[in-house]
């Protein structure tokens, strides 16, 4: 009777580890077809089950018609690399190396950070590390300094960071700001960022792979590759800390796993610090509002096949990462890939969420709907955005990004003013925390400071209530700005070519064409500085940090657009007492709305444009 119970144990265990294996074959099976769907030349990928590395897989090949990818070959993983410096500064901090809750200021090169309000409001390494600190995000200057492995202290060196709203408050994502952290942590060790990553986190862990330096082995640099397939730039990054981690994917499964483990007691993970902390943002008004969602110590939580997953996600210039724990769950996952395709990157990483959802033991609660409503929390107006990732892009955020908050009692409906991109319906769960109906958690917190309610979430970014006819003038200036502009691109047109049909120009047509060459070189600027600062390659996007063919013809057309507005409202001036009634509507709907475009681009940075410099 033993041996026969014996033998249907064995049985079934055998029978189990069958099935897992034939599961685990359909999974790589699926992810690969998802892979040649999207010329994605290779992904590696890791299941992490009850905190530790259950399978580790590549798939496709080390570049085209190379050869096959293997588990052990480097990745580039991007902001991943954000986690990492999080981490060494928890670990530091458990070690009693540094205080993450004093001011950072002091163990900063002097002069950089400067803070007018630092006498009640400094910043730390903690806000530093969650992108509260006050500082914007990225700037092209940061893009092109890329030309060496500098320590994180030189690296701020030379640059003169400015606090732009009072730390503490509002997220915004900035790669100068972990750099400022990684520098904060050099100086109160005396140690550089690299030593001190290697010590406390790479080697405790055993990741042999893992590195920030990339000038040190040119060599085993990995190719990387674009949206088709073609190979990509290797572009260097200044703010290593931010951004310049690789691994393989089998040191990277282990270091998600780390994370994994932090969720049992009985951890034997050889790290000193508590990593549940990294769950816990605690300096940000959505923190302390009690939204799940905020940016913590370099982990965020991020919403996959409808459930939550801890981690980082990464992208650099022909590369893509990320990893995610189950929240409540000591499963997860970890993705990387030597191309930039993020449509097949985001299926693959739909495709292990759903498979680590339906094979975890056990799954986070999900928030329930209180009794509160949306009348009694009196939300209903307009917002506008308040804080950007980056500066000289934040023009096109602060114009378009207006939303209309409705009552839909007892839910709140949030809507764009000026883009047709439909209206999300929003539930409470009290205490000014709403979800998005069929969100496990909340994702949206209205909270108050001083005189003004800010909405908070909704990927991060921030809103400020408005008045409403503050609204409608926003929306009116908006609308009359596109309309000029519009209009005198037509002029310019119109004029031109009855020039050229009569040979010769009327004494009224130097208003049009002075309103019309100022509307289009406004146009122009618009136009290429989104194809070369936002839609580039990195390597386009870096040349605007530098004095160059770019970055001069930006400056040039910011300079000369307002200049013959000034010369069209001189020339509509001279000749109104002769213009026909439409004329006279249409030189000042152009005075009126380029004037508006000026105005509101001064104050973003934009008279002039120097993108070098910012």
């Amino acid at each position: 009777m033993r041996c026969l119970f014996l033998f249907v144990i064995s049985a079934a265990l055998i029978a189990q580890a069958v099935s897992d294996t034939l599961a685990d074959d359909t999974l790589g099976e699926r992810i690969d077809a998802i892979r040649v769907e999207h010329a994605m030349v290779g992904v590696a990928y890791a299941l992490i089950e009850d905190g530790a590395v259950r399978d580790v897989r590549a798939l496709g090949t080390i570049e085209p018609d190379g050869r096959a990818l293997a588990t052990t070959d480097l990745l580039r993983l991007g902001s991943v690399s954000k986690n990492v410096t999080a981490l060494l500064a928890l670990e530091l901090a458990a070690e009693g190396a540094v205080d993450l809750d004093q001011p950072a200021e002091p163990l900063l090169p002097t002069g950089w950070g400067e803070n007018p309000w630092a006498a009640s409001d400094p910043f730390t390494i903690r806000m530093l590390l969650e992108h509260t600190a006050g500082f914007p995000g990225s700037s092209y200057r940061e893009y092109a300094d890329a030309s060496e492995p500098l320590s994180a202290t030189d690296v701020l060196a030379g640059y003169g960071g400015k606090v732009r709203w009072p730390p503490g408050r509002f997220y915004s994502y900035s790669n100068m700001g972990i750099a400022a952290a990684a520098a904060a942590l050099e100086a109160a060790t005396g140690e550089s960022f690299d030593a001190l990553a290697s010590r406390h986190i790479f080697d405790p862990l055993g990741l042999s792979t893992a590195t920030f330096a990339w000038n040190e082995s040119v060599a085993s640099r990995p190719a990387t590759f674009d949206d088709a397939g073609n190979r990509a730039h290797f572009w260097e990054l200044s703010v290593r800390p931010a951004g310049s981690l690789a691994m393989s994917m089998a040191d990277f499964a282990i270091y998600a796993a780390a994370h994994a483990s932090a969720e049992v007691p009985s951890s034997t993970t050889p790290l000193s610090s508590d990593l549940i902390q990294m769950r816990r943002p605690q300096t940000s008004l959505a923190a302390r509002a009690g939204y799940d969602l905020a940016y913590g110590l370099g982990t965020f939580g991020f919403l996959q096949a409808d459930h939550v997953f801890w981690g980082h996600w990464g992208r650099i210039d022909g590369a893509q990462a990320t990893f995610g724990i189950l929240d409540g769950s000591t499963d997860g996952f970890a993705l990387a890939s030597n191309t930039s395709n993020r449509q097949g990157f985001a299926a693959i990483r739909q495709v292990l969420a759903e498979h680590v959802i339906k094979n975890a033991s056990v799954v986070g609660e999900t928030g329930n709907p209180s009794s509160a409503t949306a009348n009694e929390l009196d939300l209903a107006g307009w917002y506008r955005p308040f804080t950007d990732d980056m500066e000289l892009r934040a023009w096109i955020t602060h114009a378009l990004g207006l939303v209309r908050v409705s009552n839909a009692s007892p839910n709140l409906t949030i809507a764009s003013a000026l883009l047709p991109i439909g209206e999300a319906e929003l539930e409470p769960l009290g205490n000014g925390i709403f979800r998005a109906l069929g969100a496990p958690v909340g994702t949206h917190v209205f909270t108050p400071l001083g005189e003004d309610l800010f909405l908070l979430g909704d990927q991060q970014n921030s809103y400020r209530k408005i008045s409403a006819l503050a609204a409608a003038g926003h929306v009116a200036g908006f609308w009359v700005a596109v309309f000029a502009t519009f209009l005198g691109v037509g002029l310019l047109l119109f004029t031109s070519l009855q020039g050229l049909f009569r040979k010769r120009l009327g004494p009224g047509s130097y208003w049009r064409l002075l309103l019309g060459g100022a509307a289009t070189g406004l146009l122009a600027l618009q136009v290429l500085h989104v194809l070369w600062g936002m839609l580039a390659p990195i390597d386009t996007v870096a040349s605007l940090g530098v004095v160059g063919a770019g970055s001069v013809t930006l400056f040039a057309l910011s300079i000369g657009w307002p200049v013959l507005l000034l010369l069209g409202i001189w020339a509509s001036v001279k000749t109104y007492r002769h213009m026909s009634a439409l004329g006279r509507v249409a030189a000042l709907t152009c005075i009126a709305g380029l004037s508006i475009a000026a105005g509101f681009l001064a104050t973003q940075s934009w008279l002039p444009l120097m993108t070098w410099s910012a």
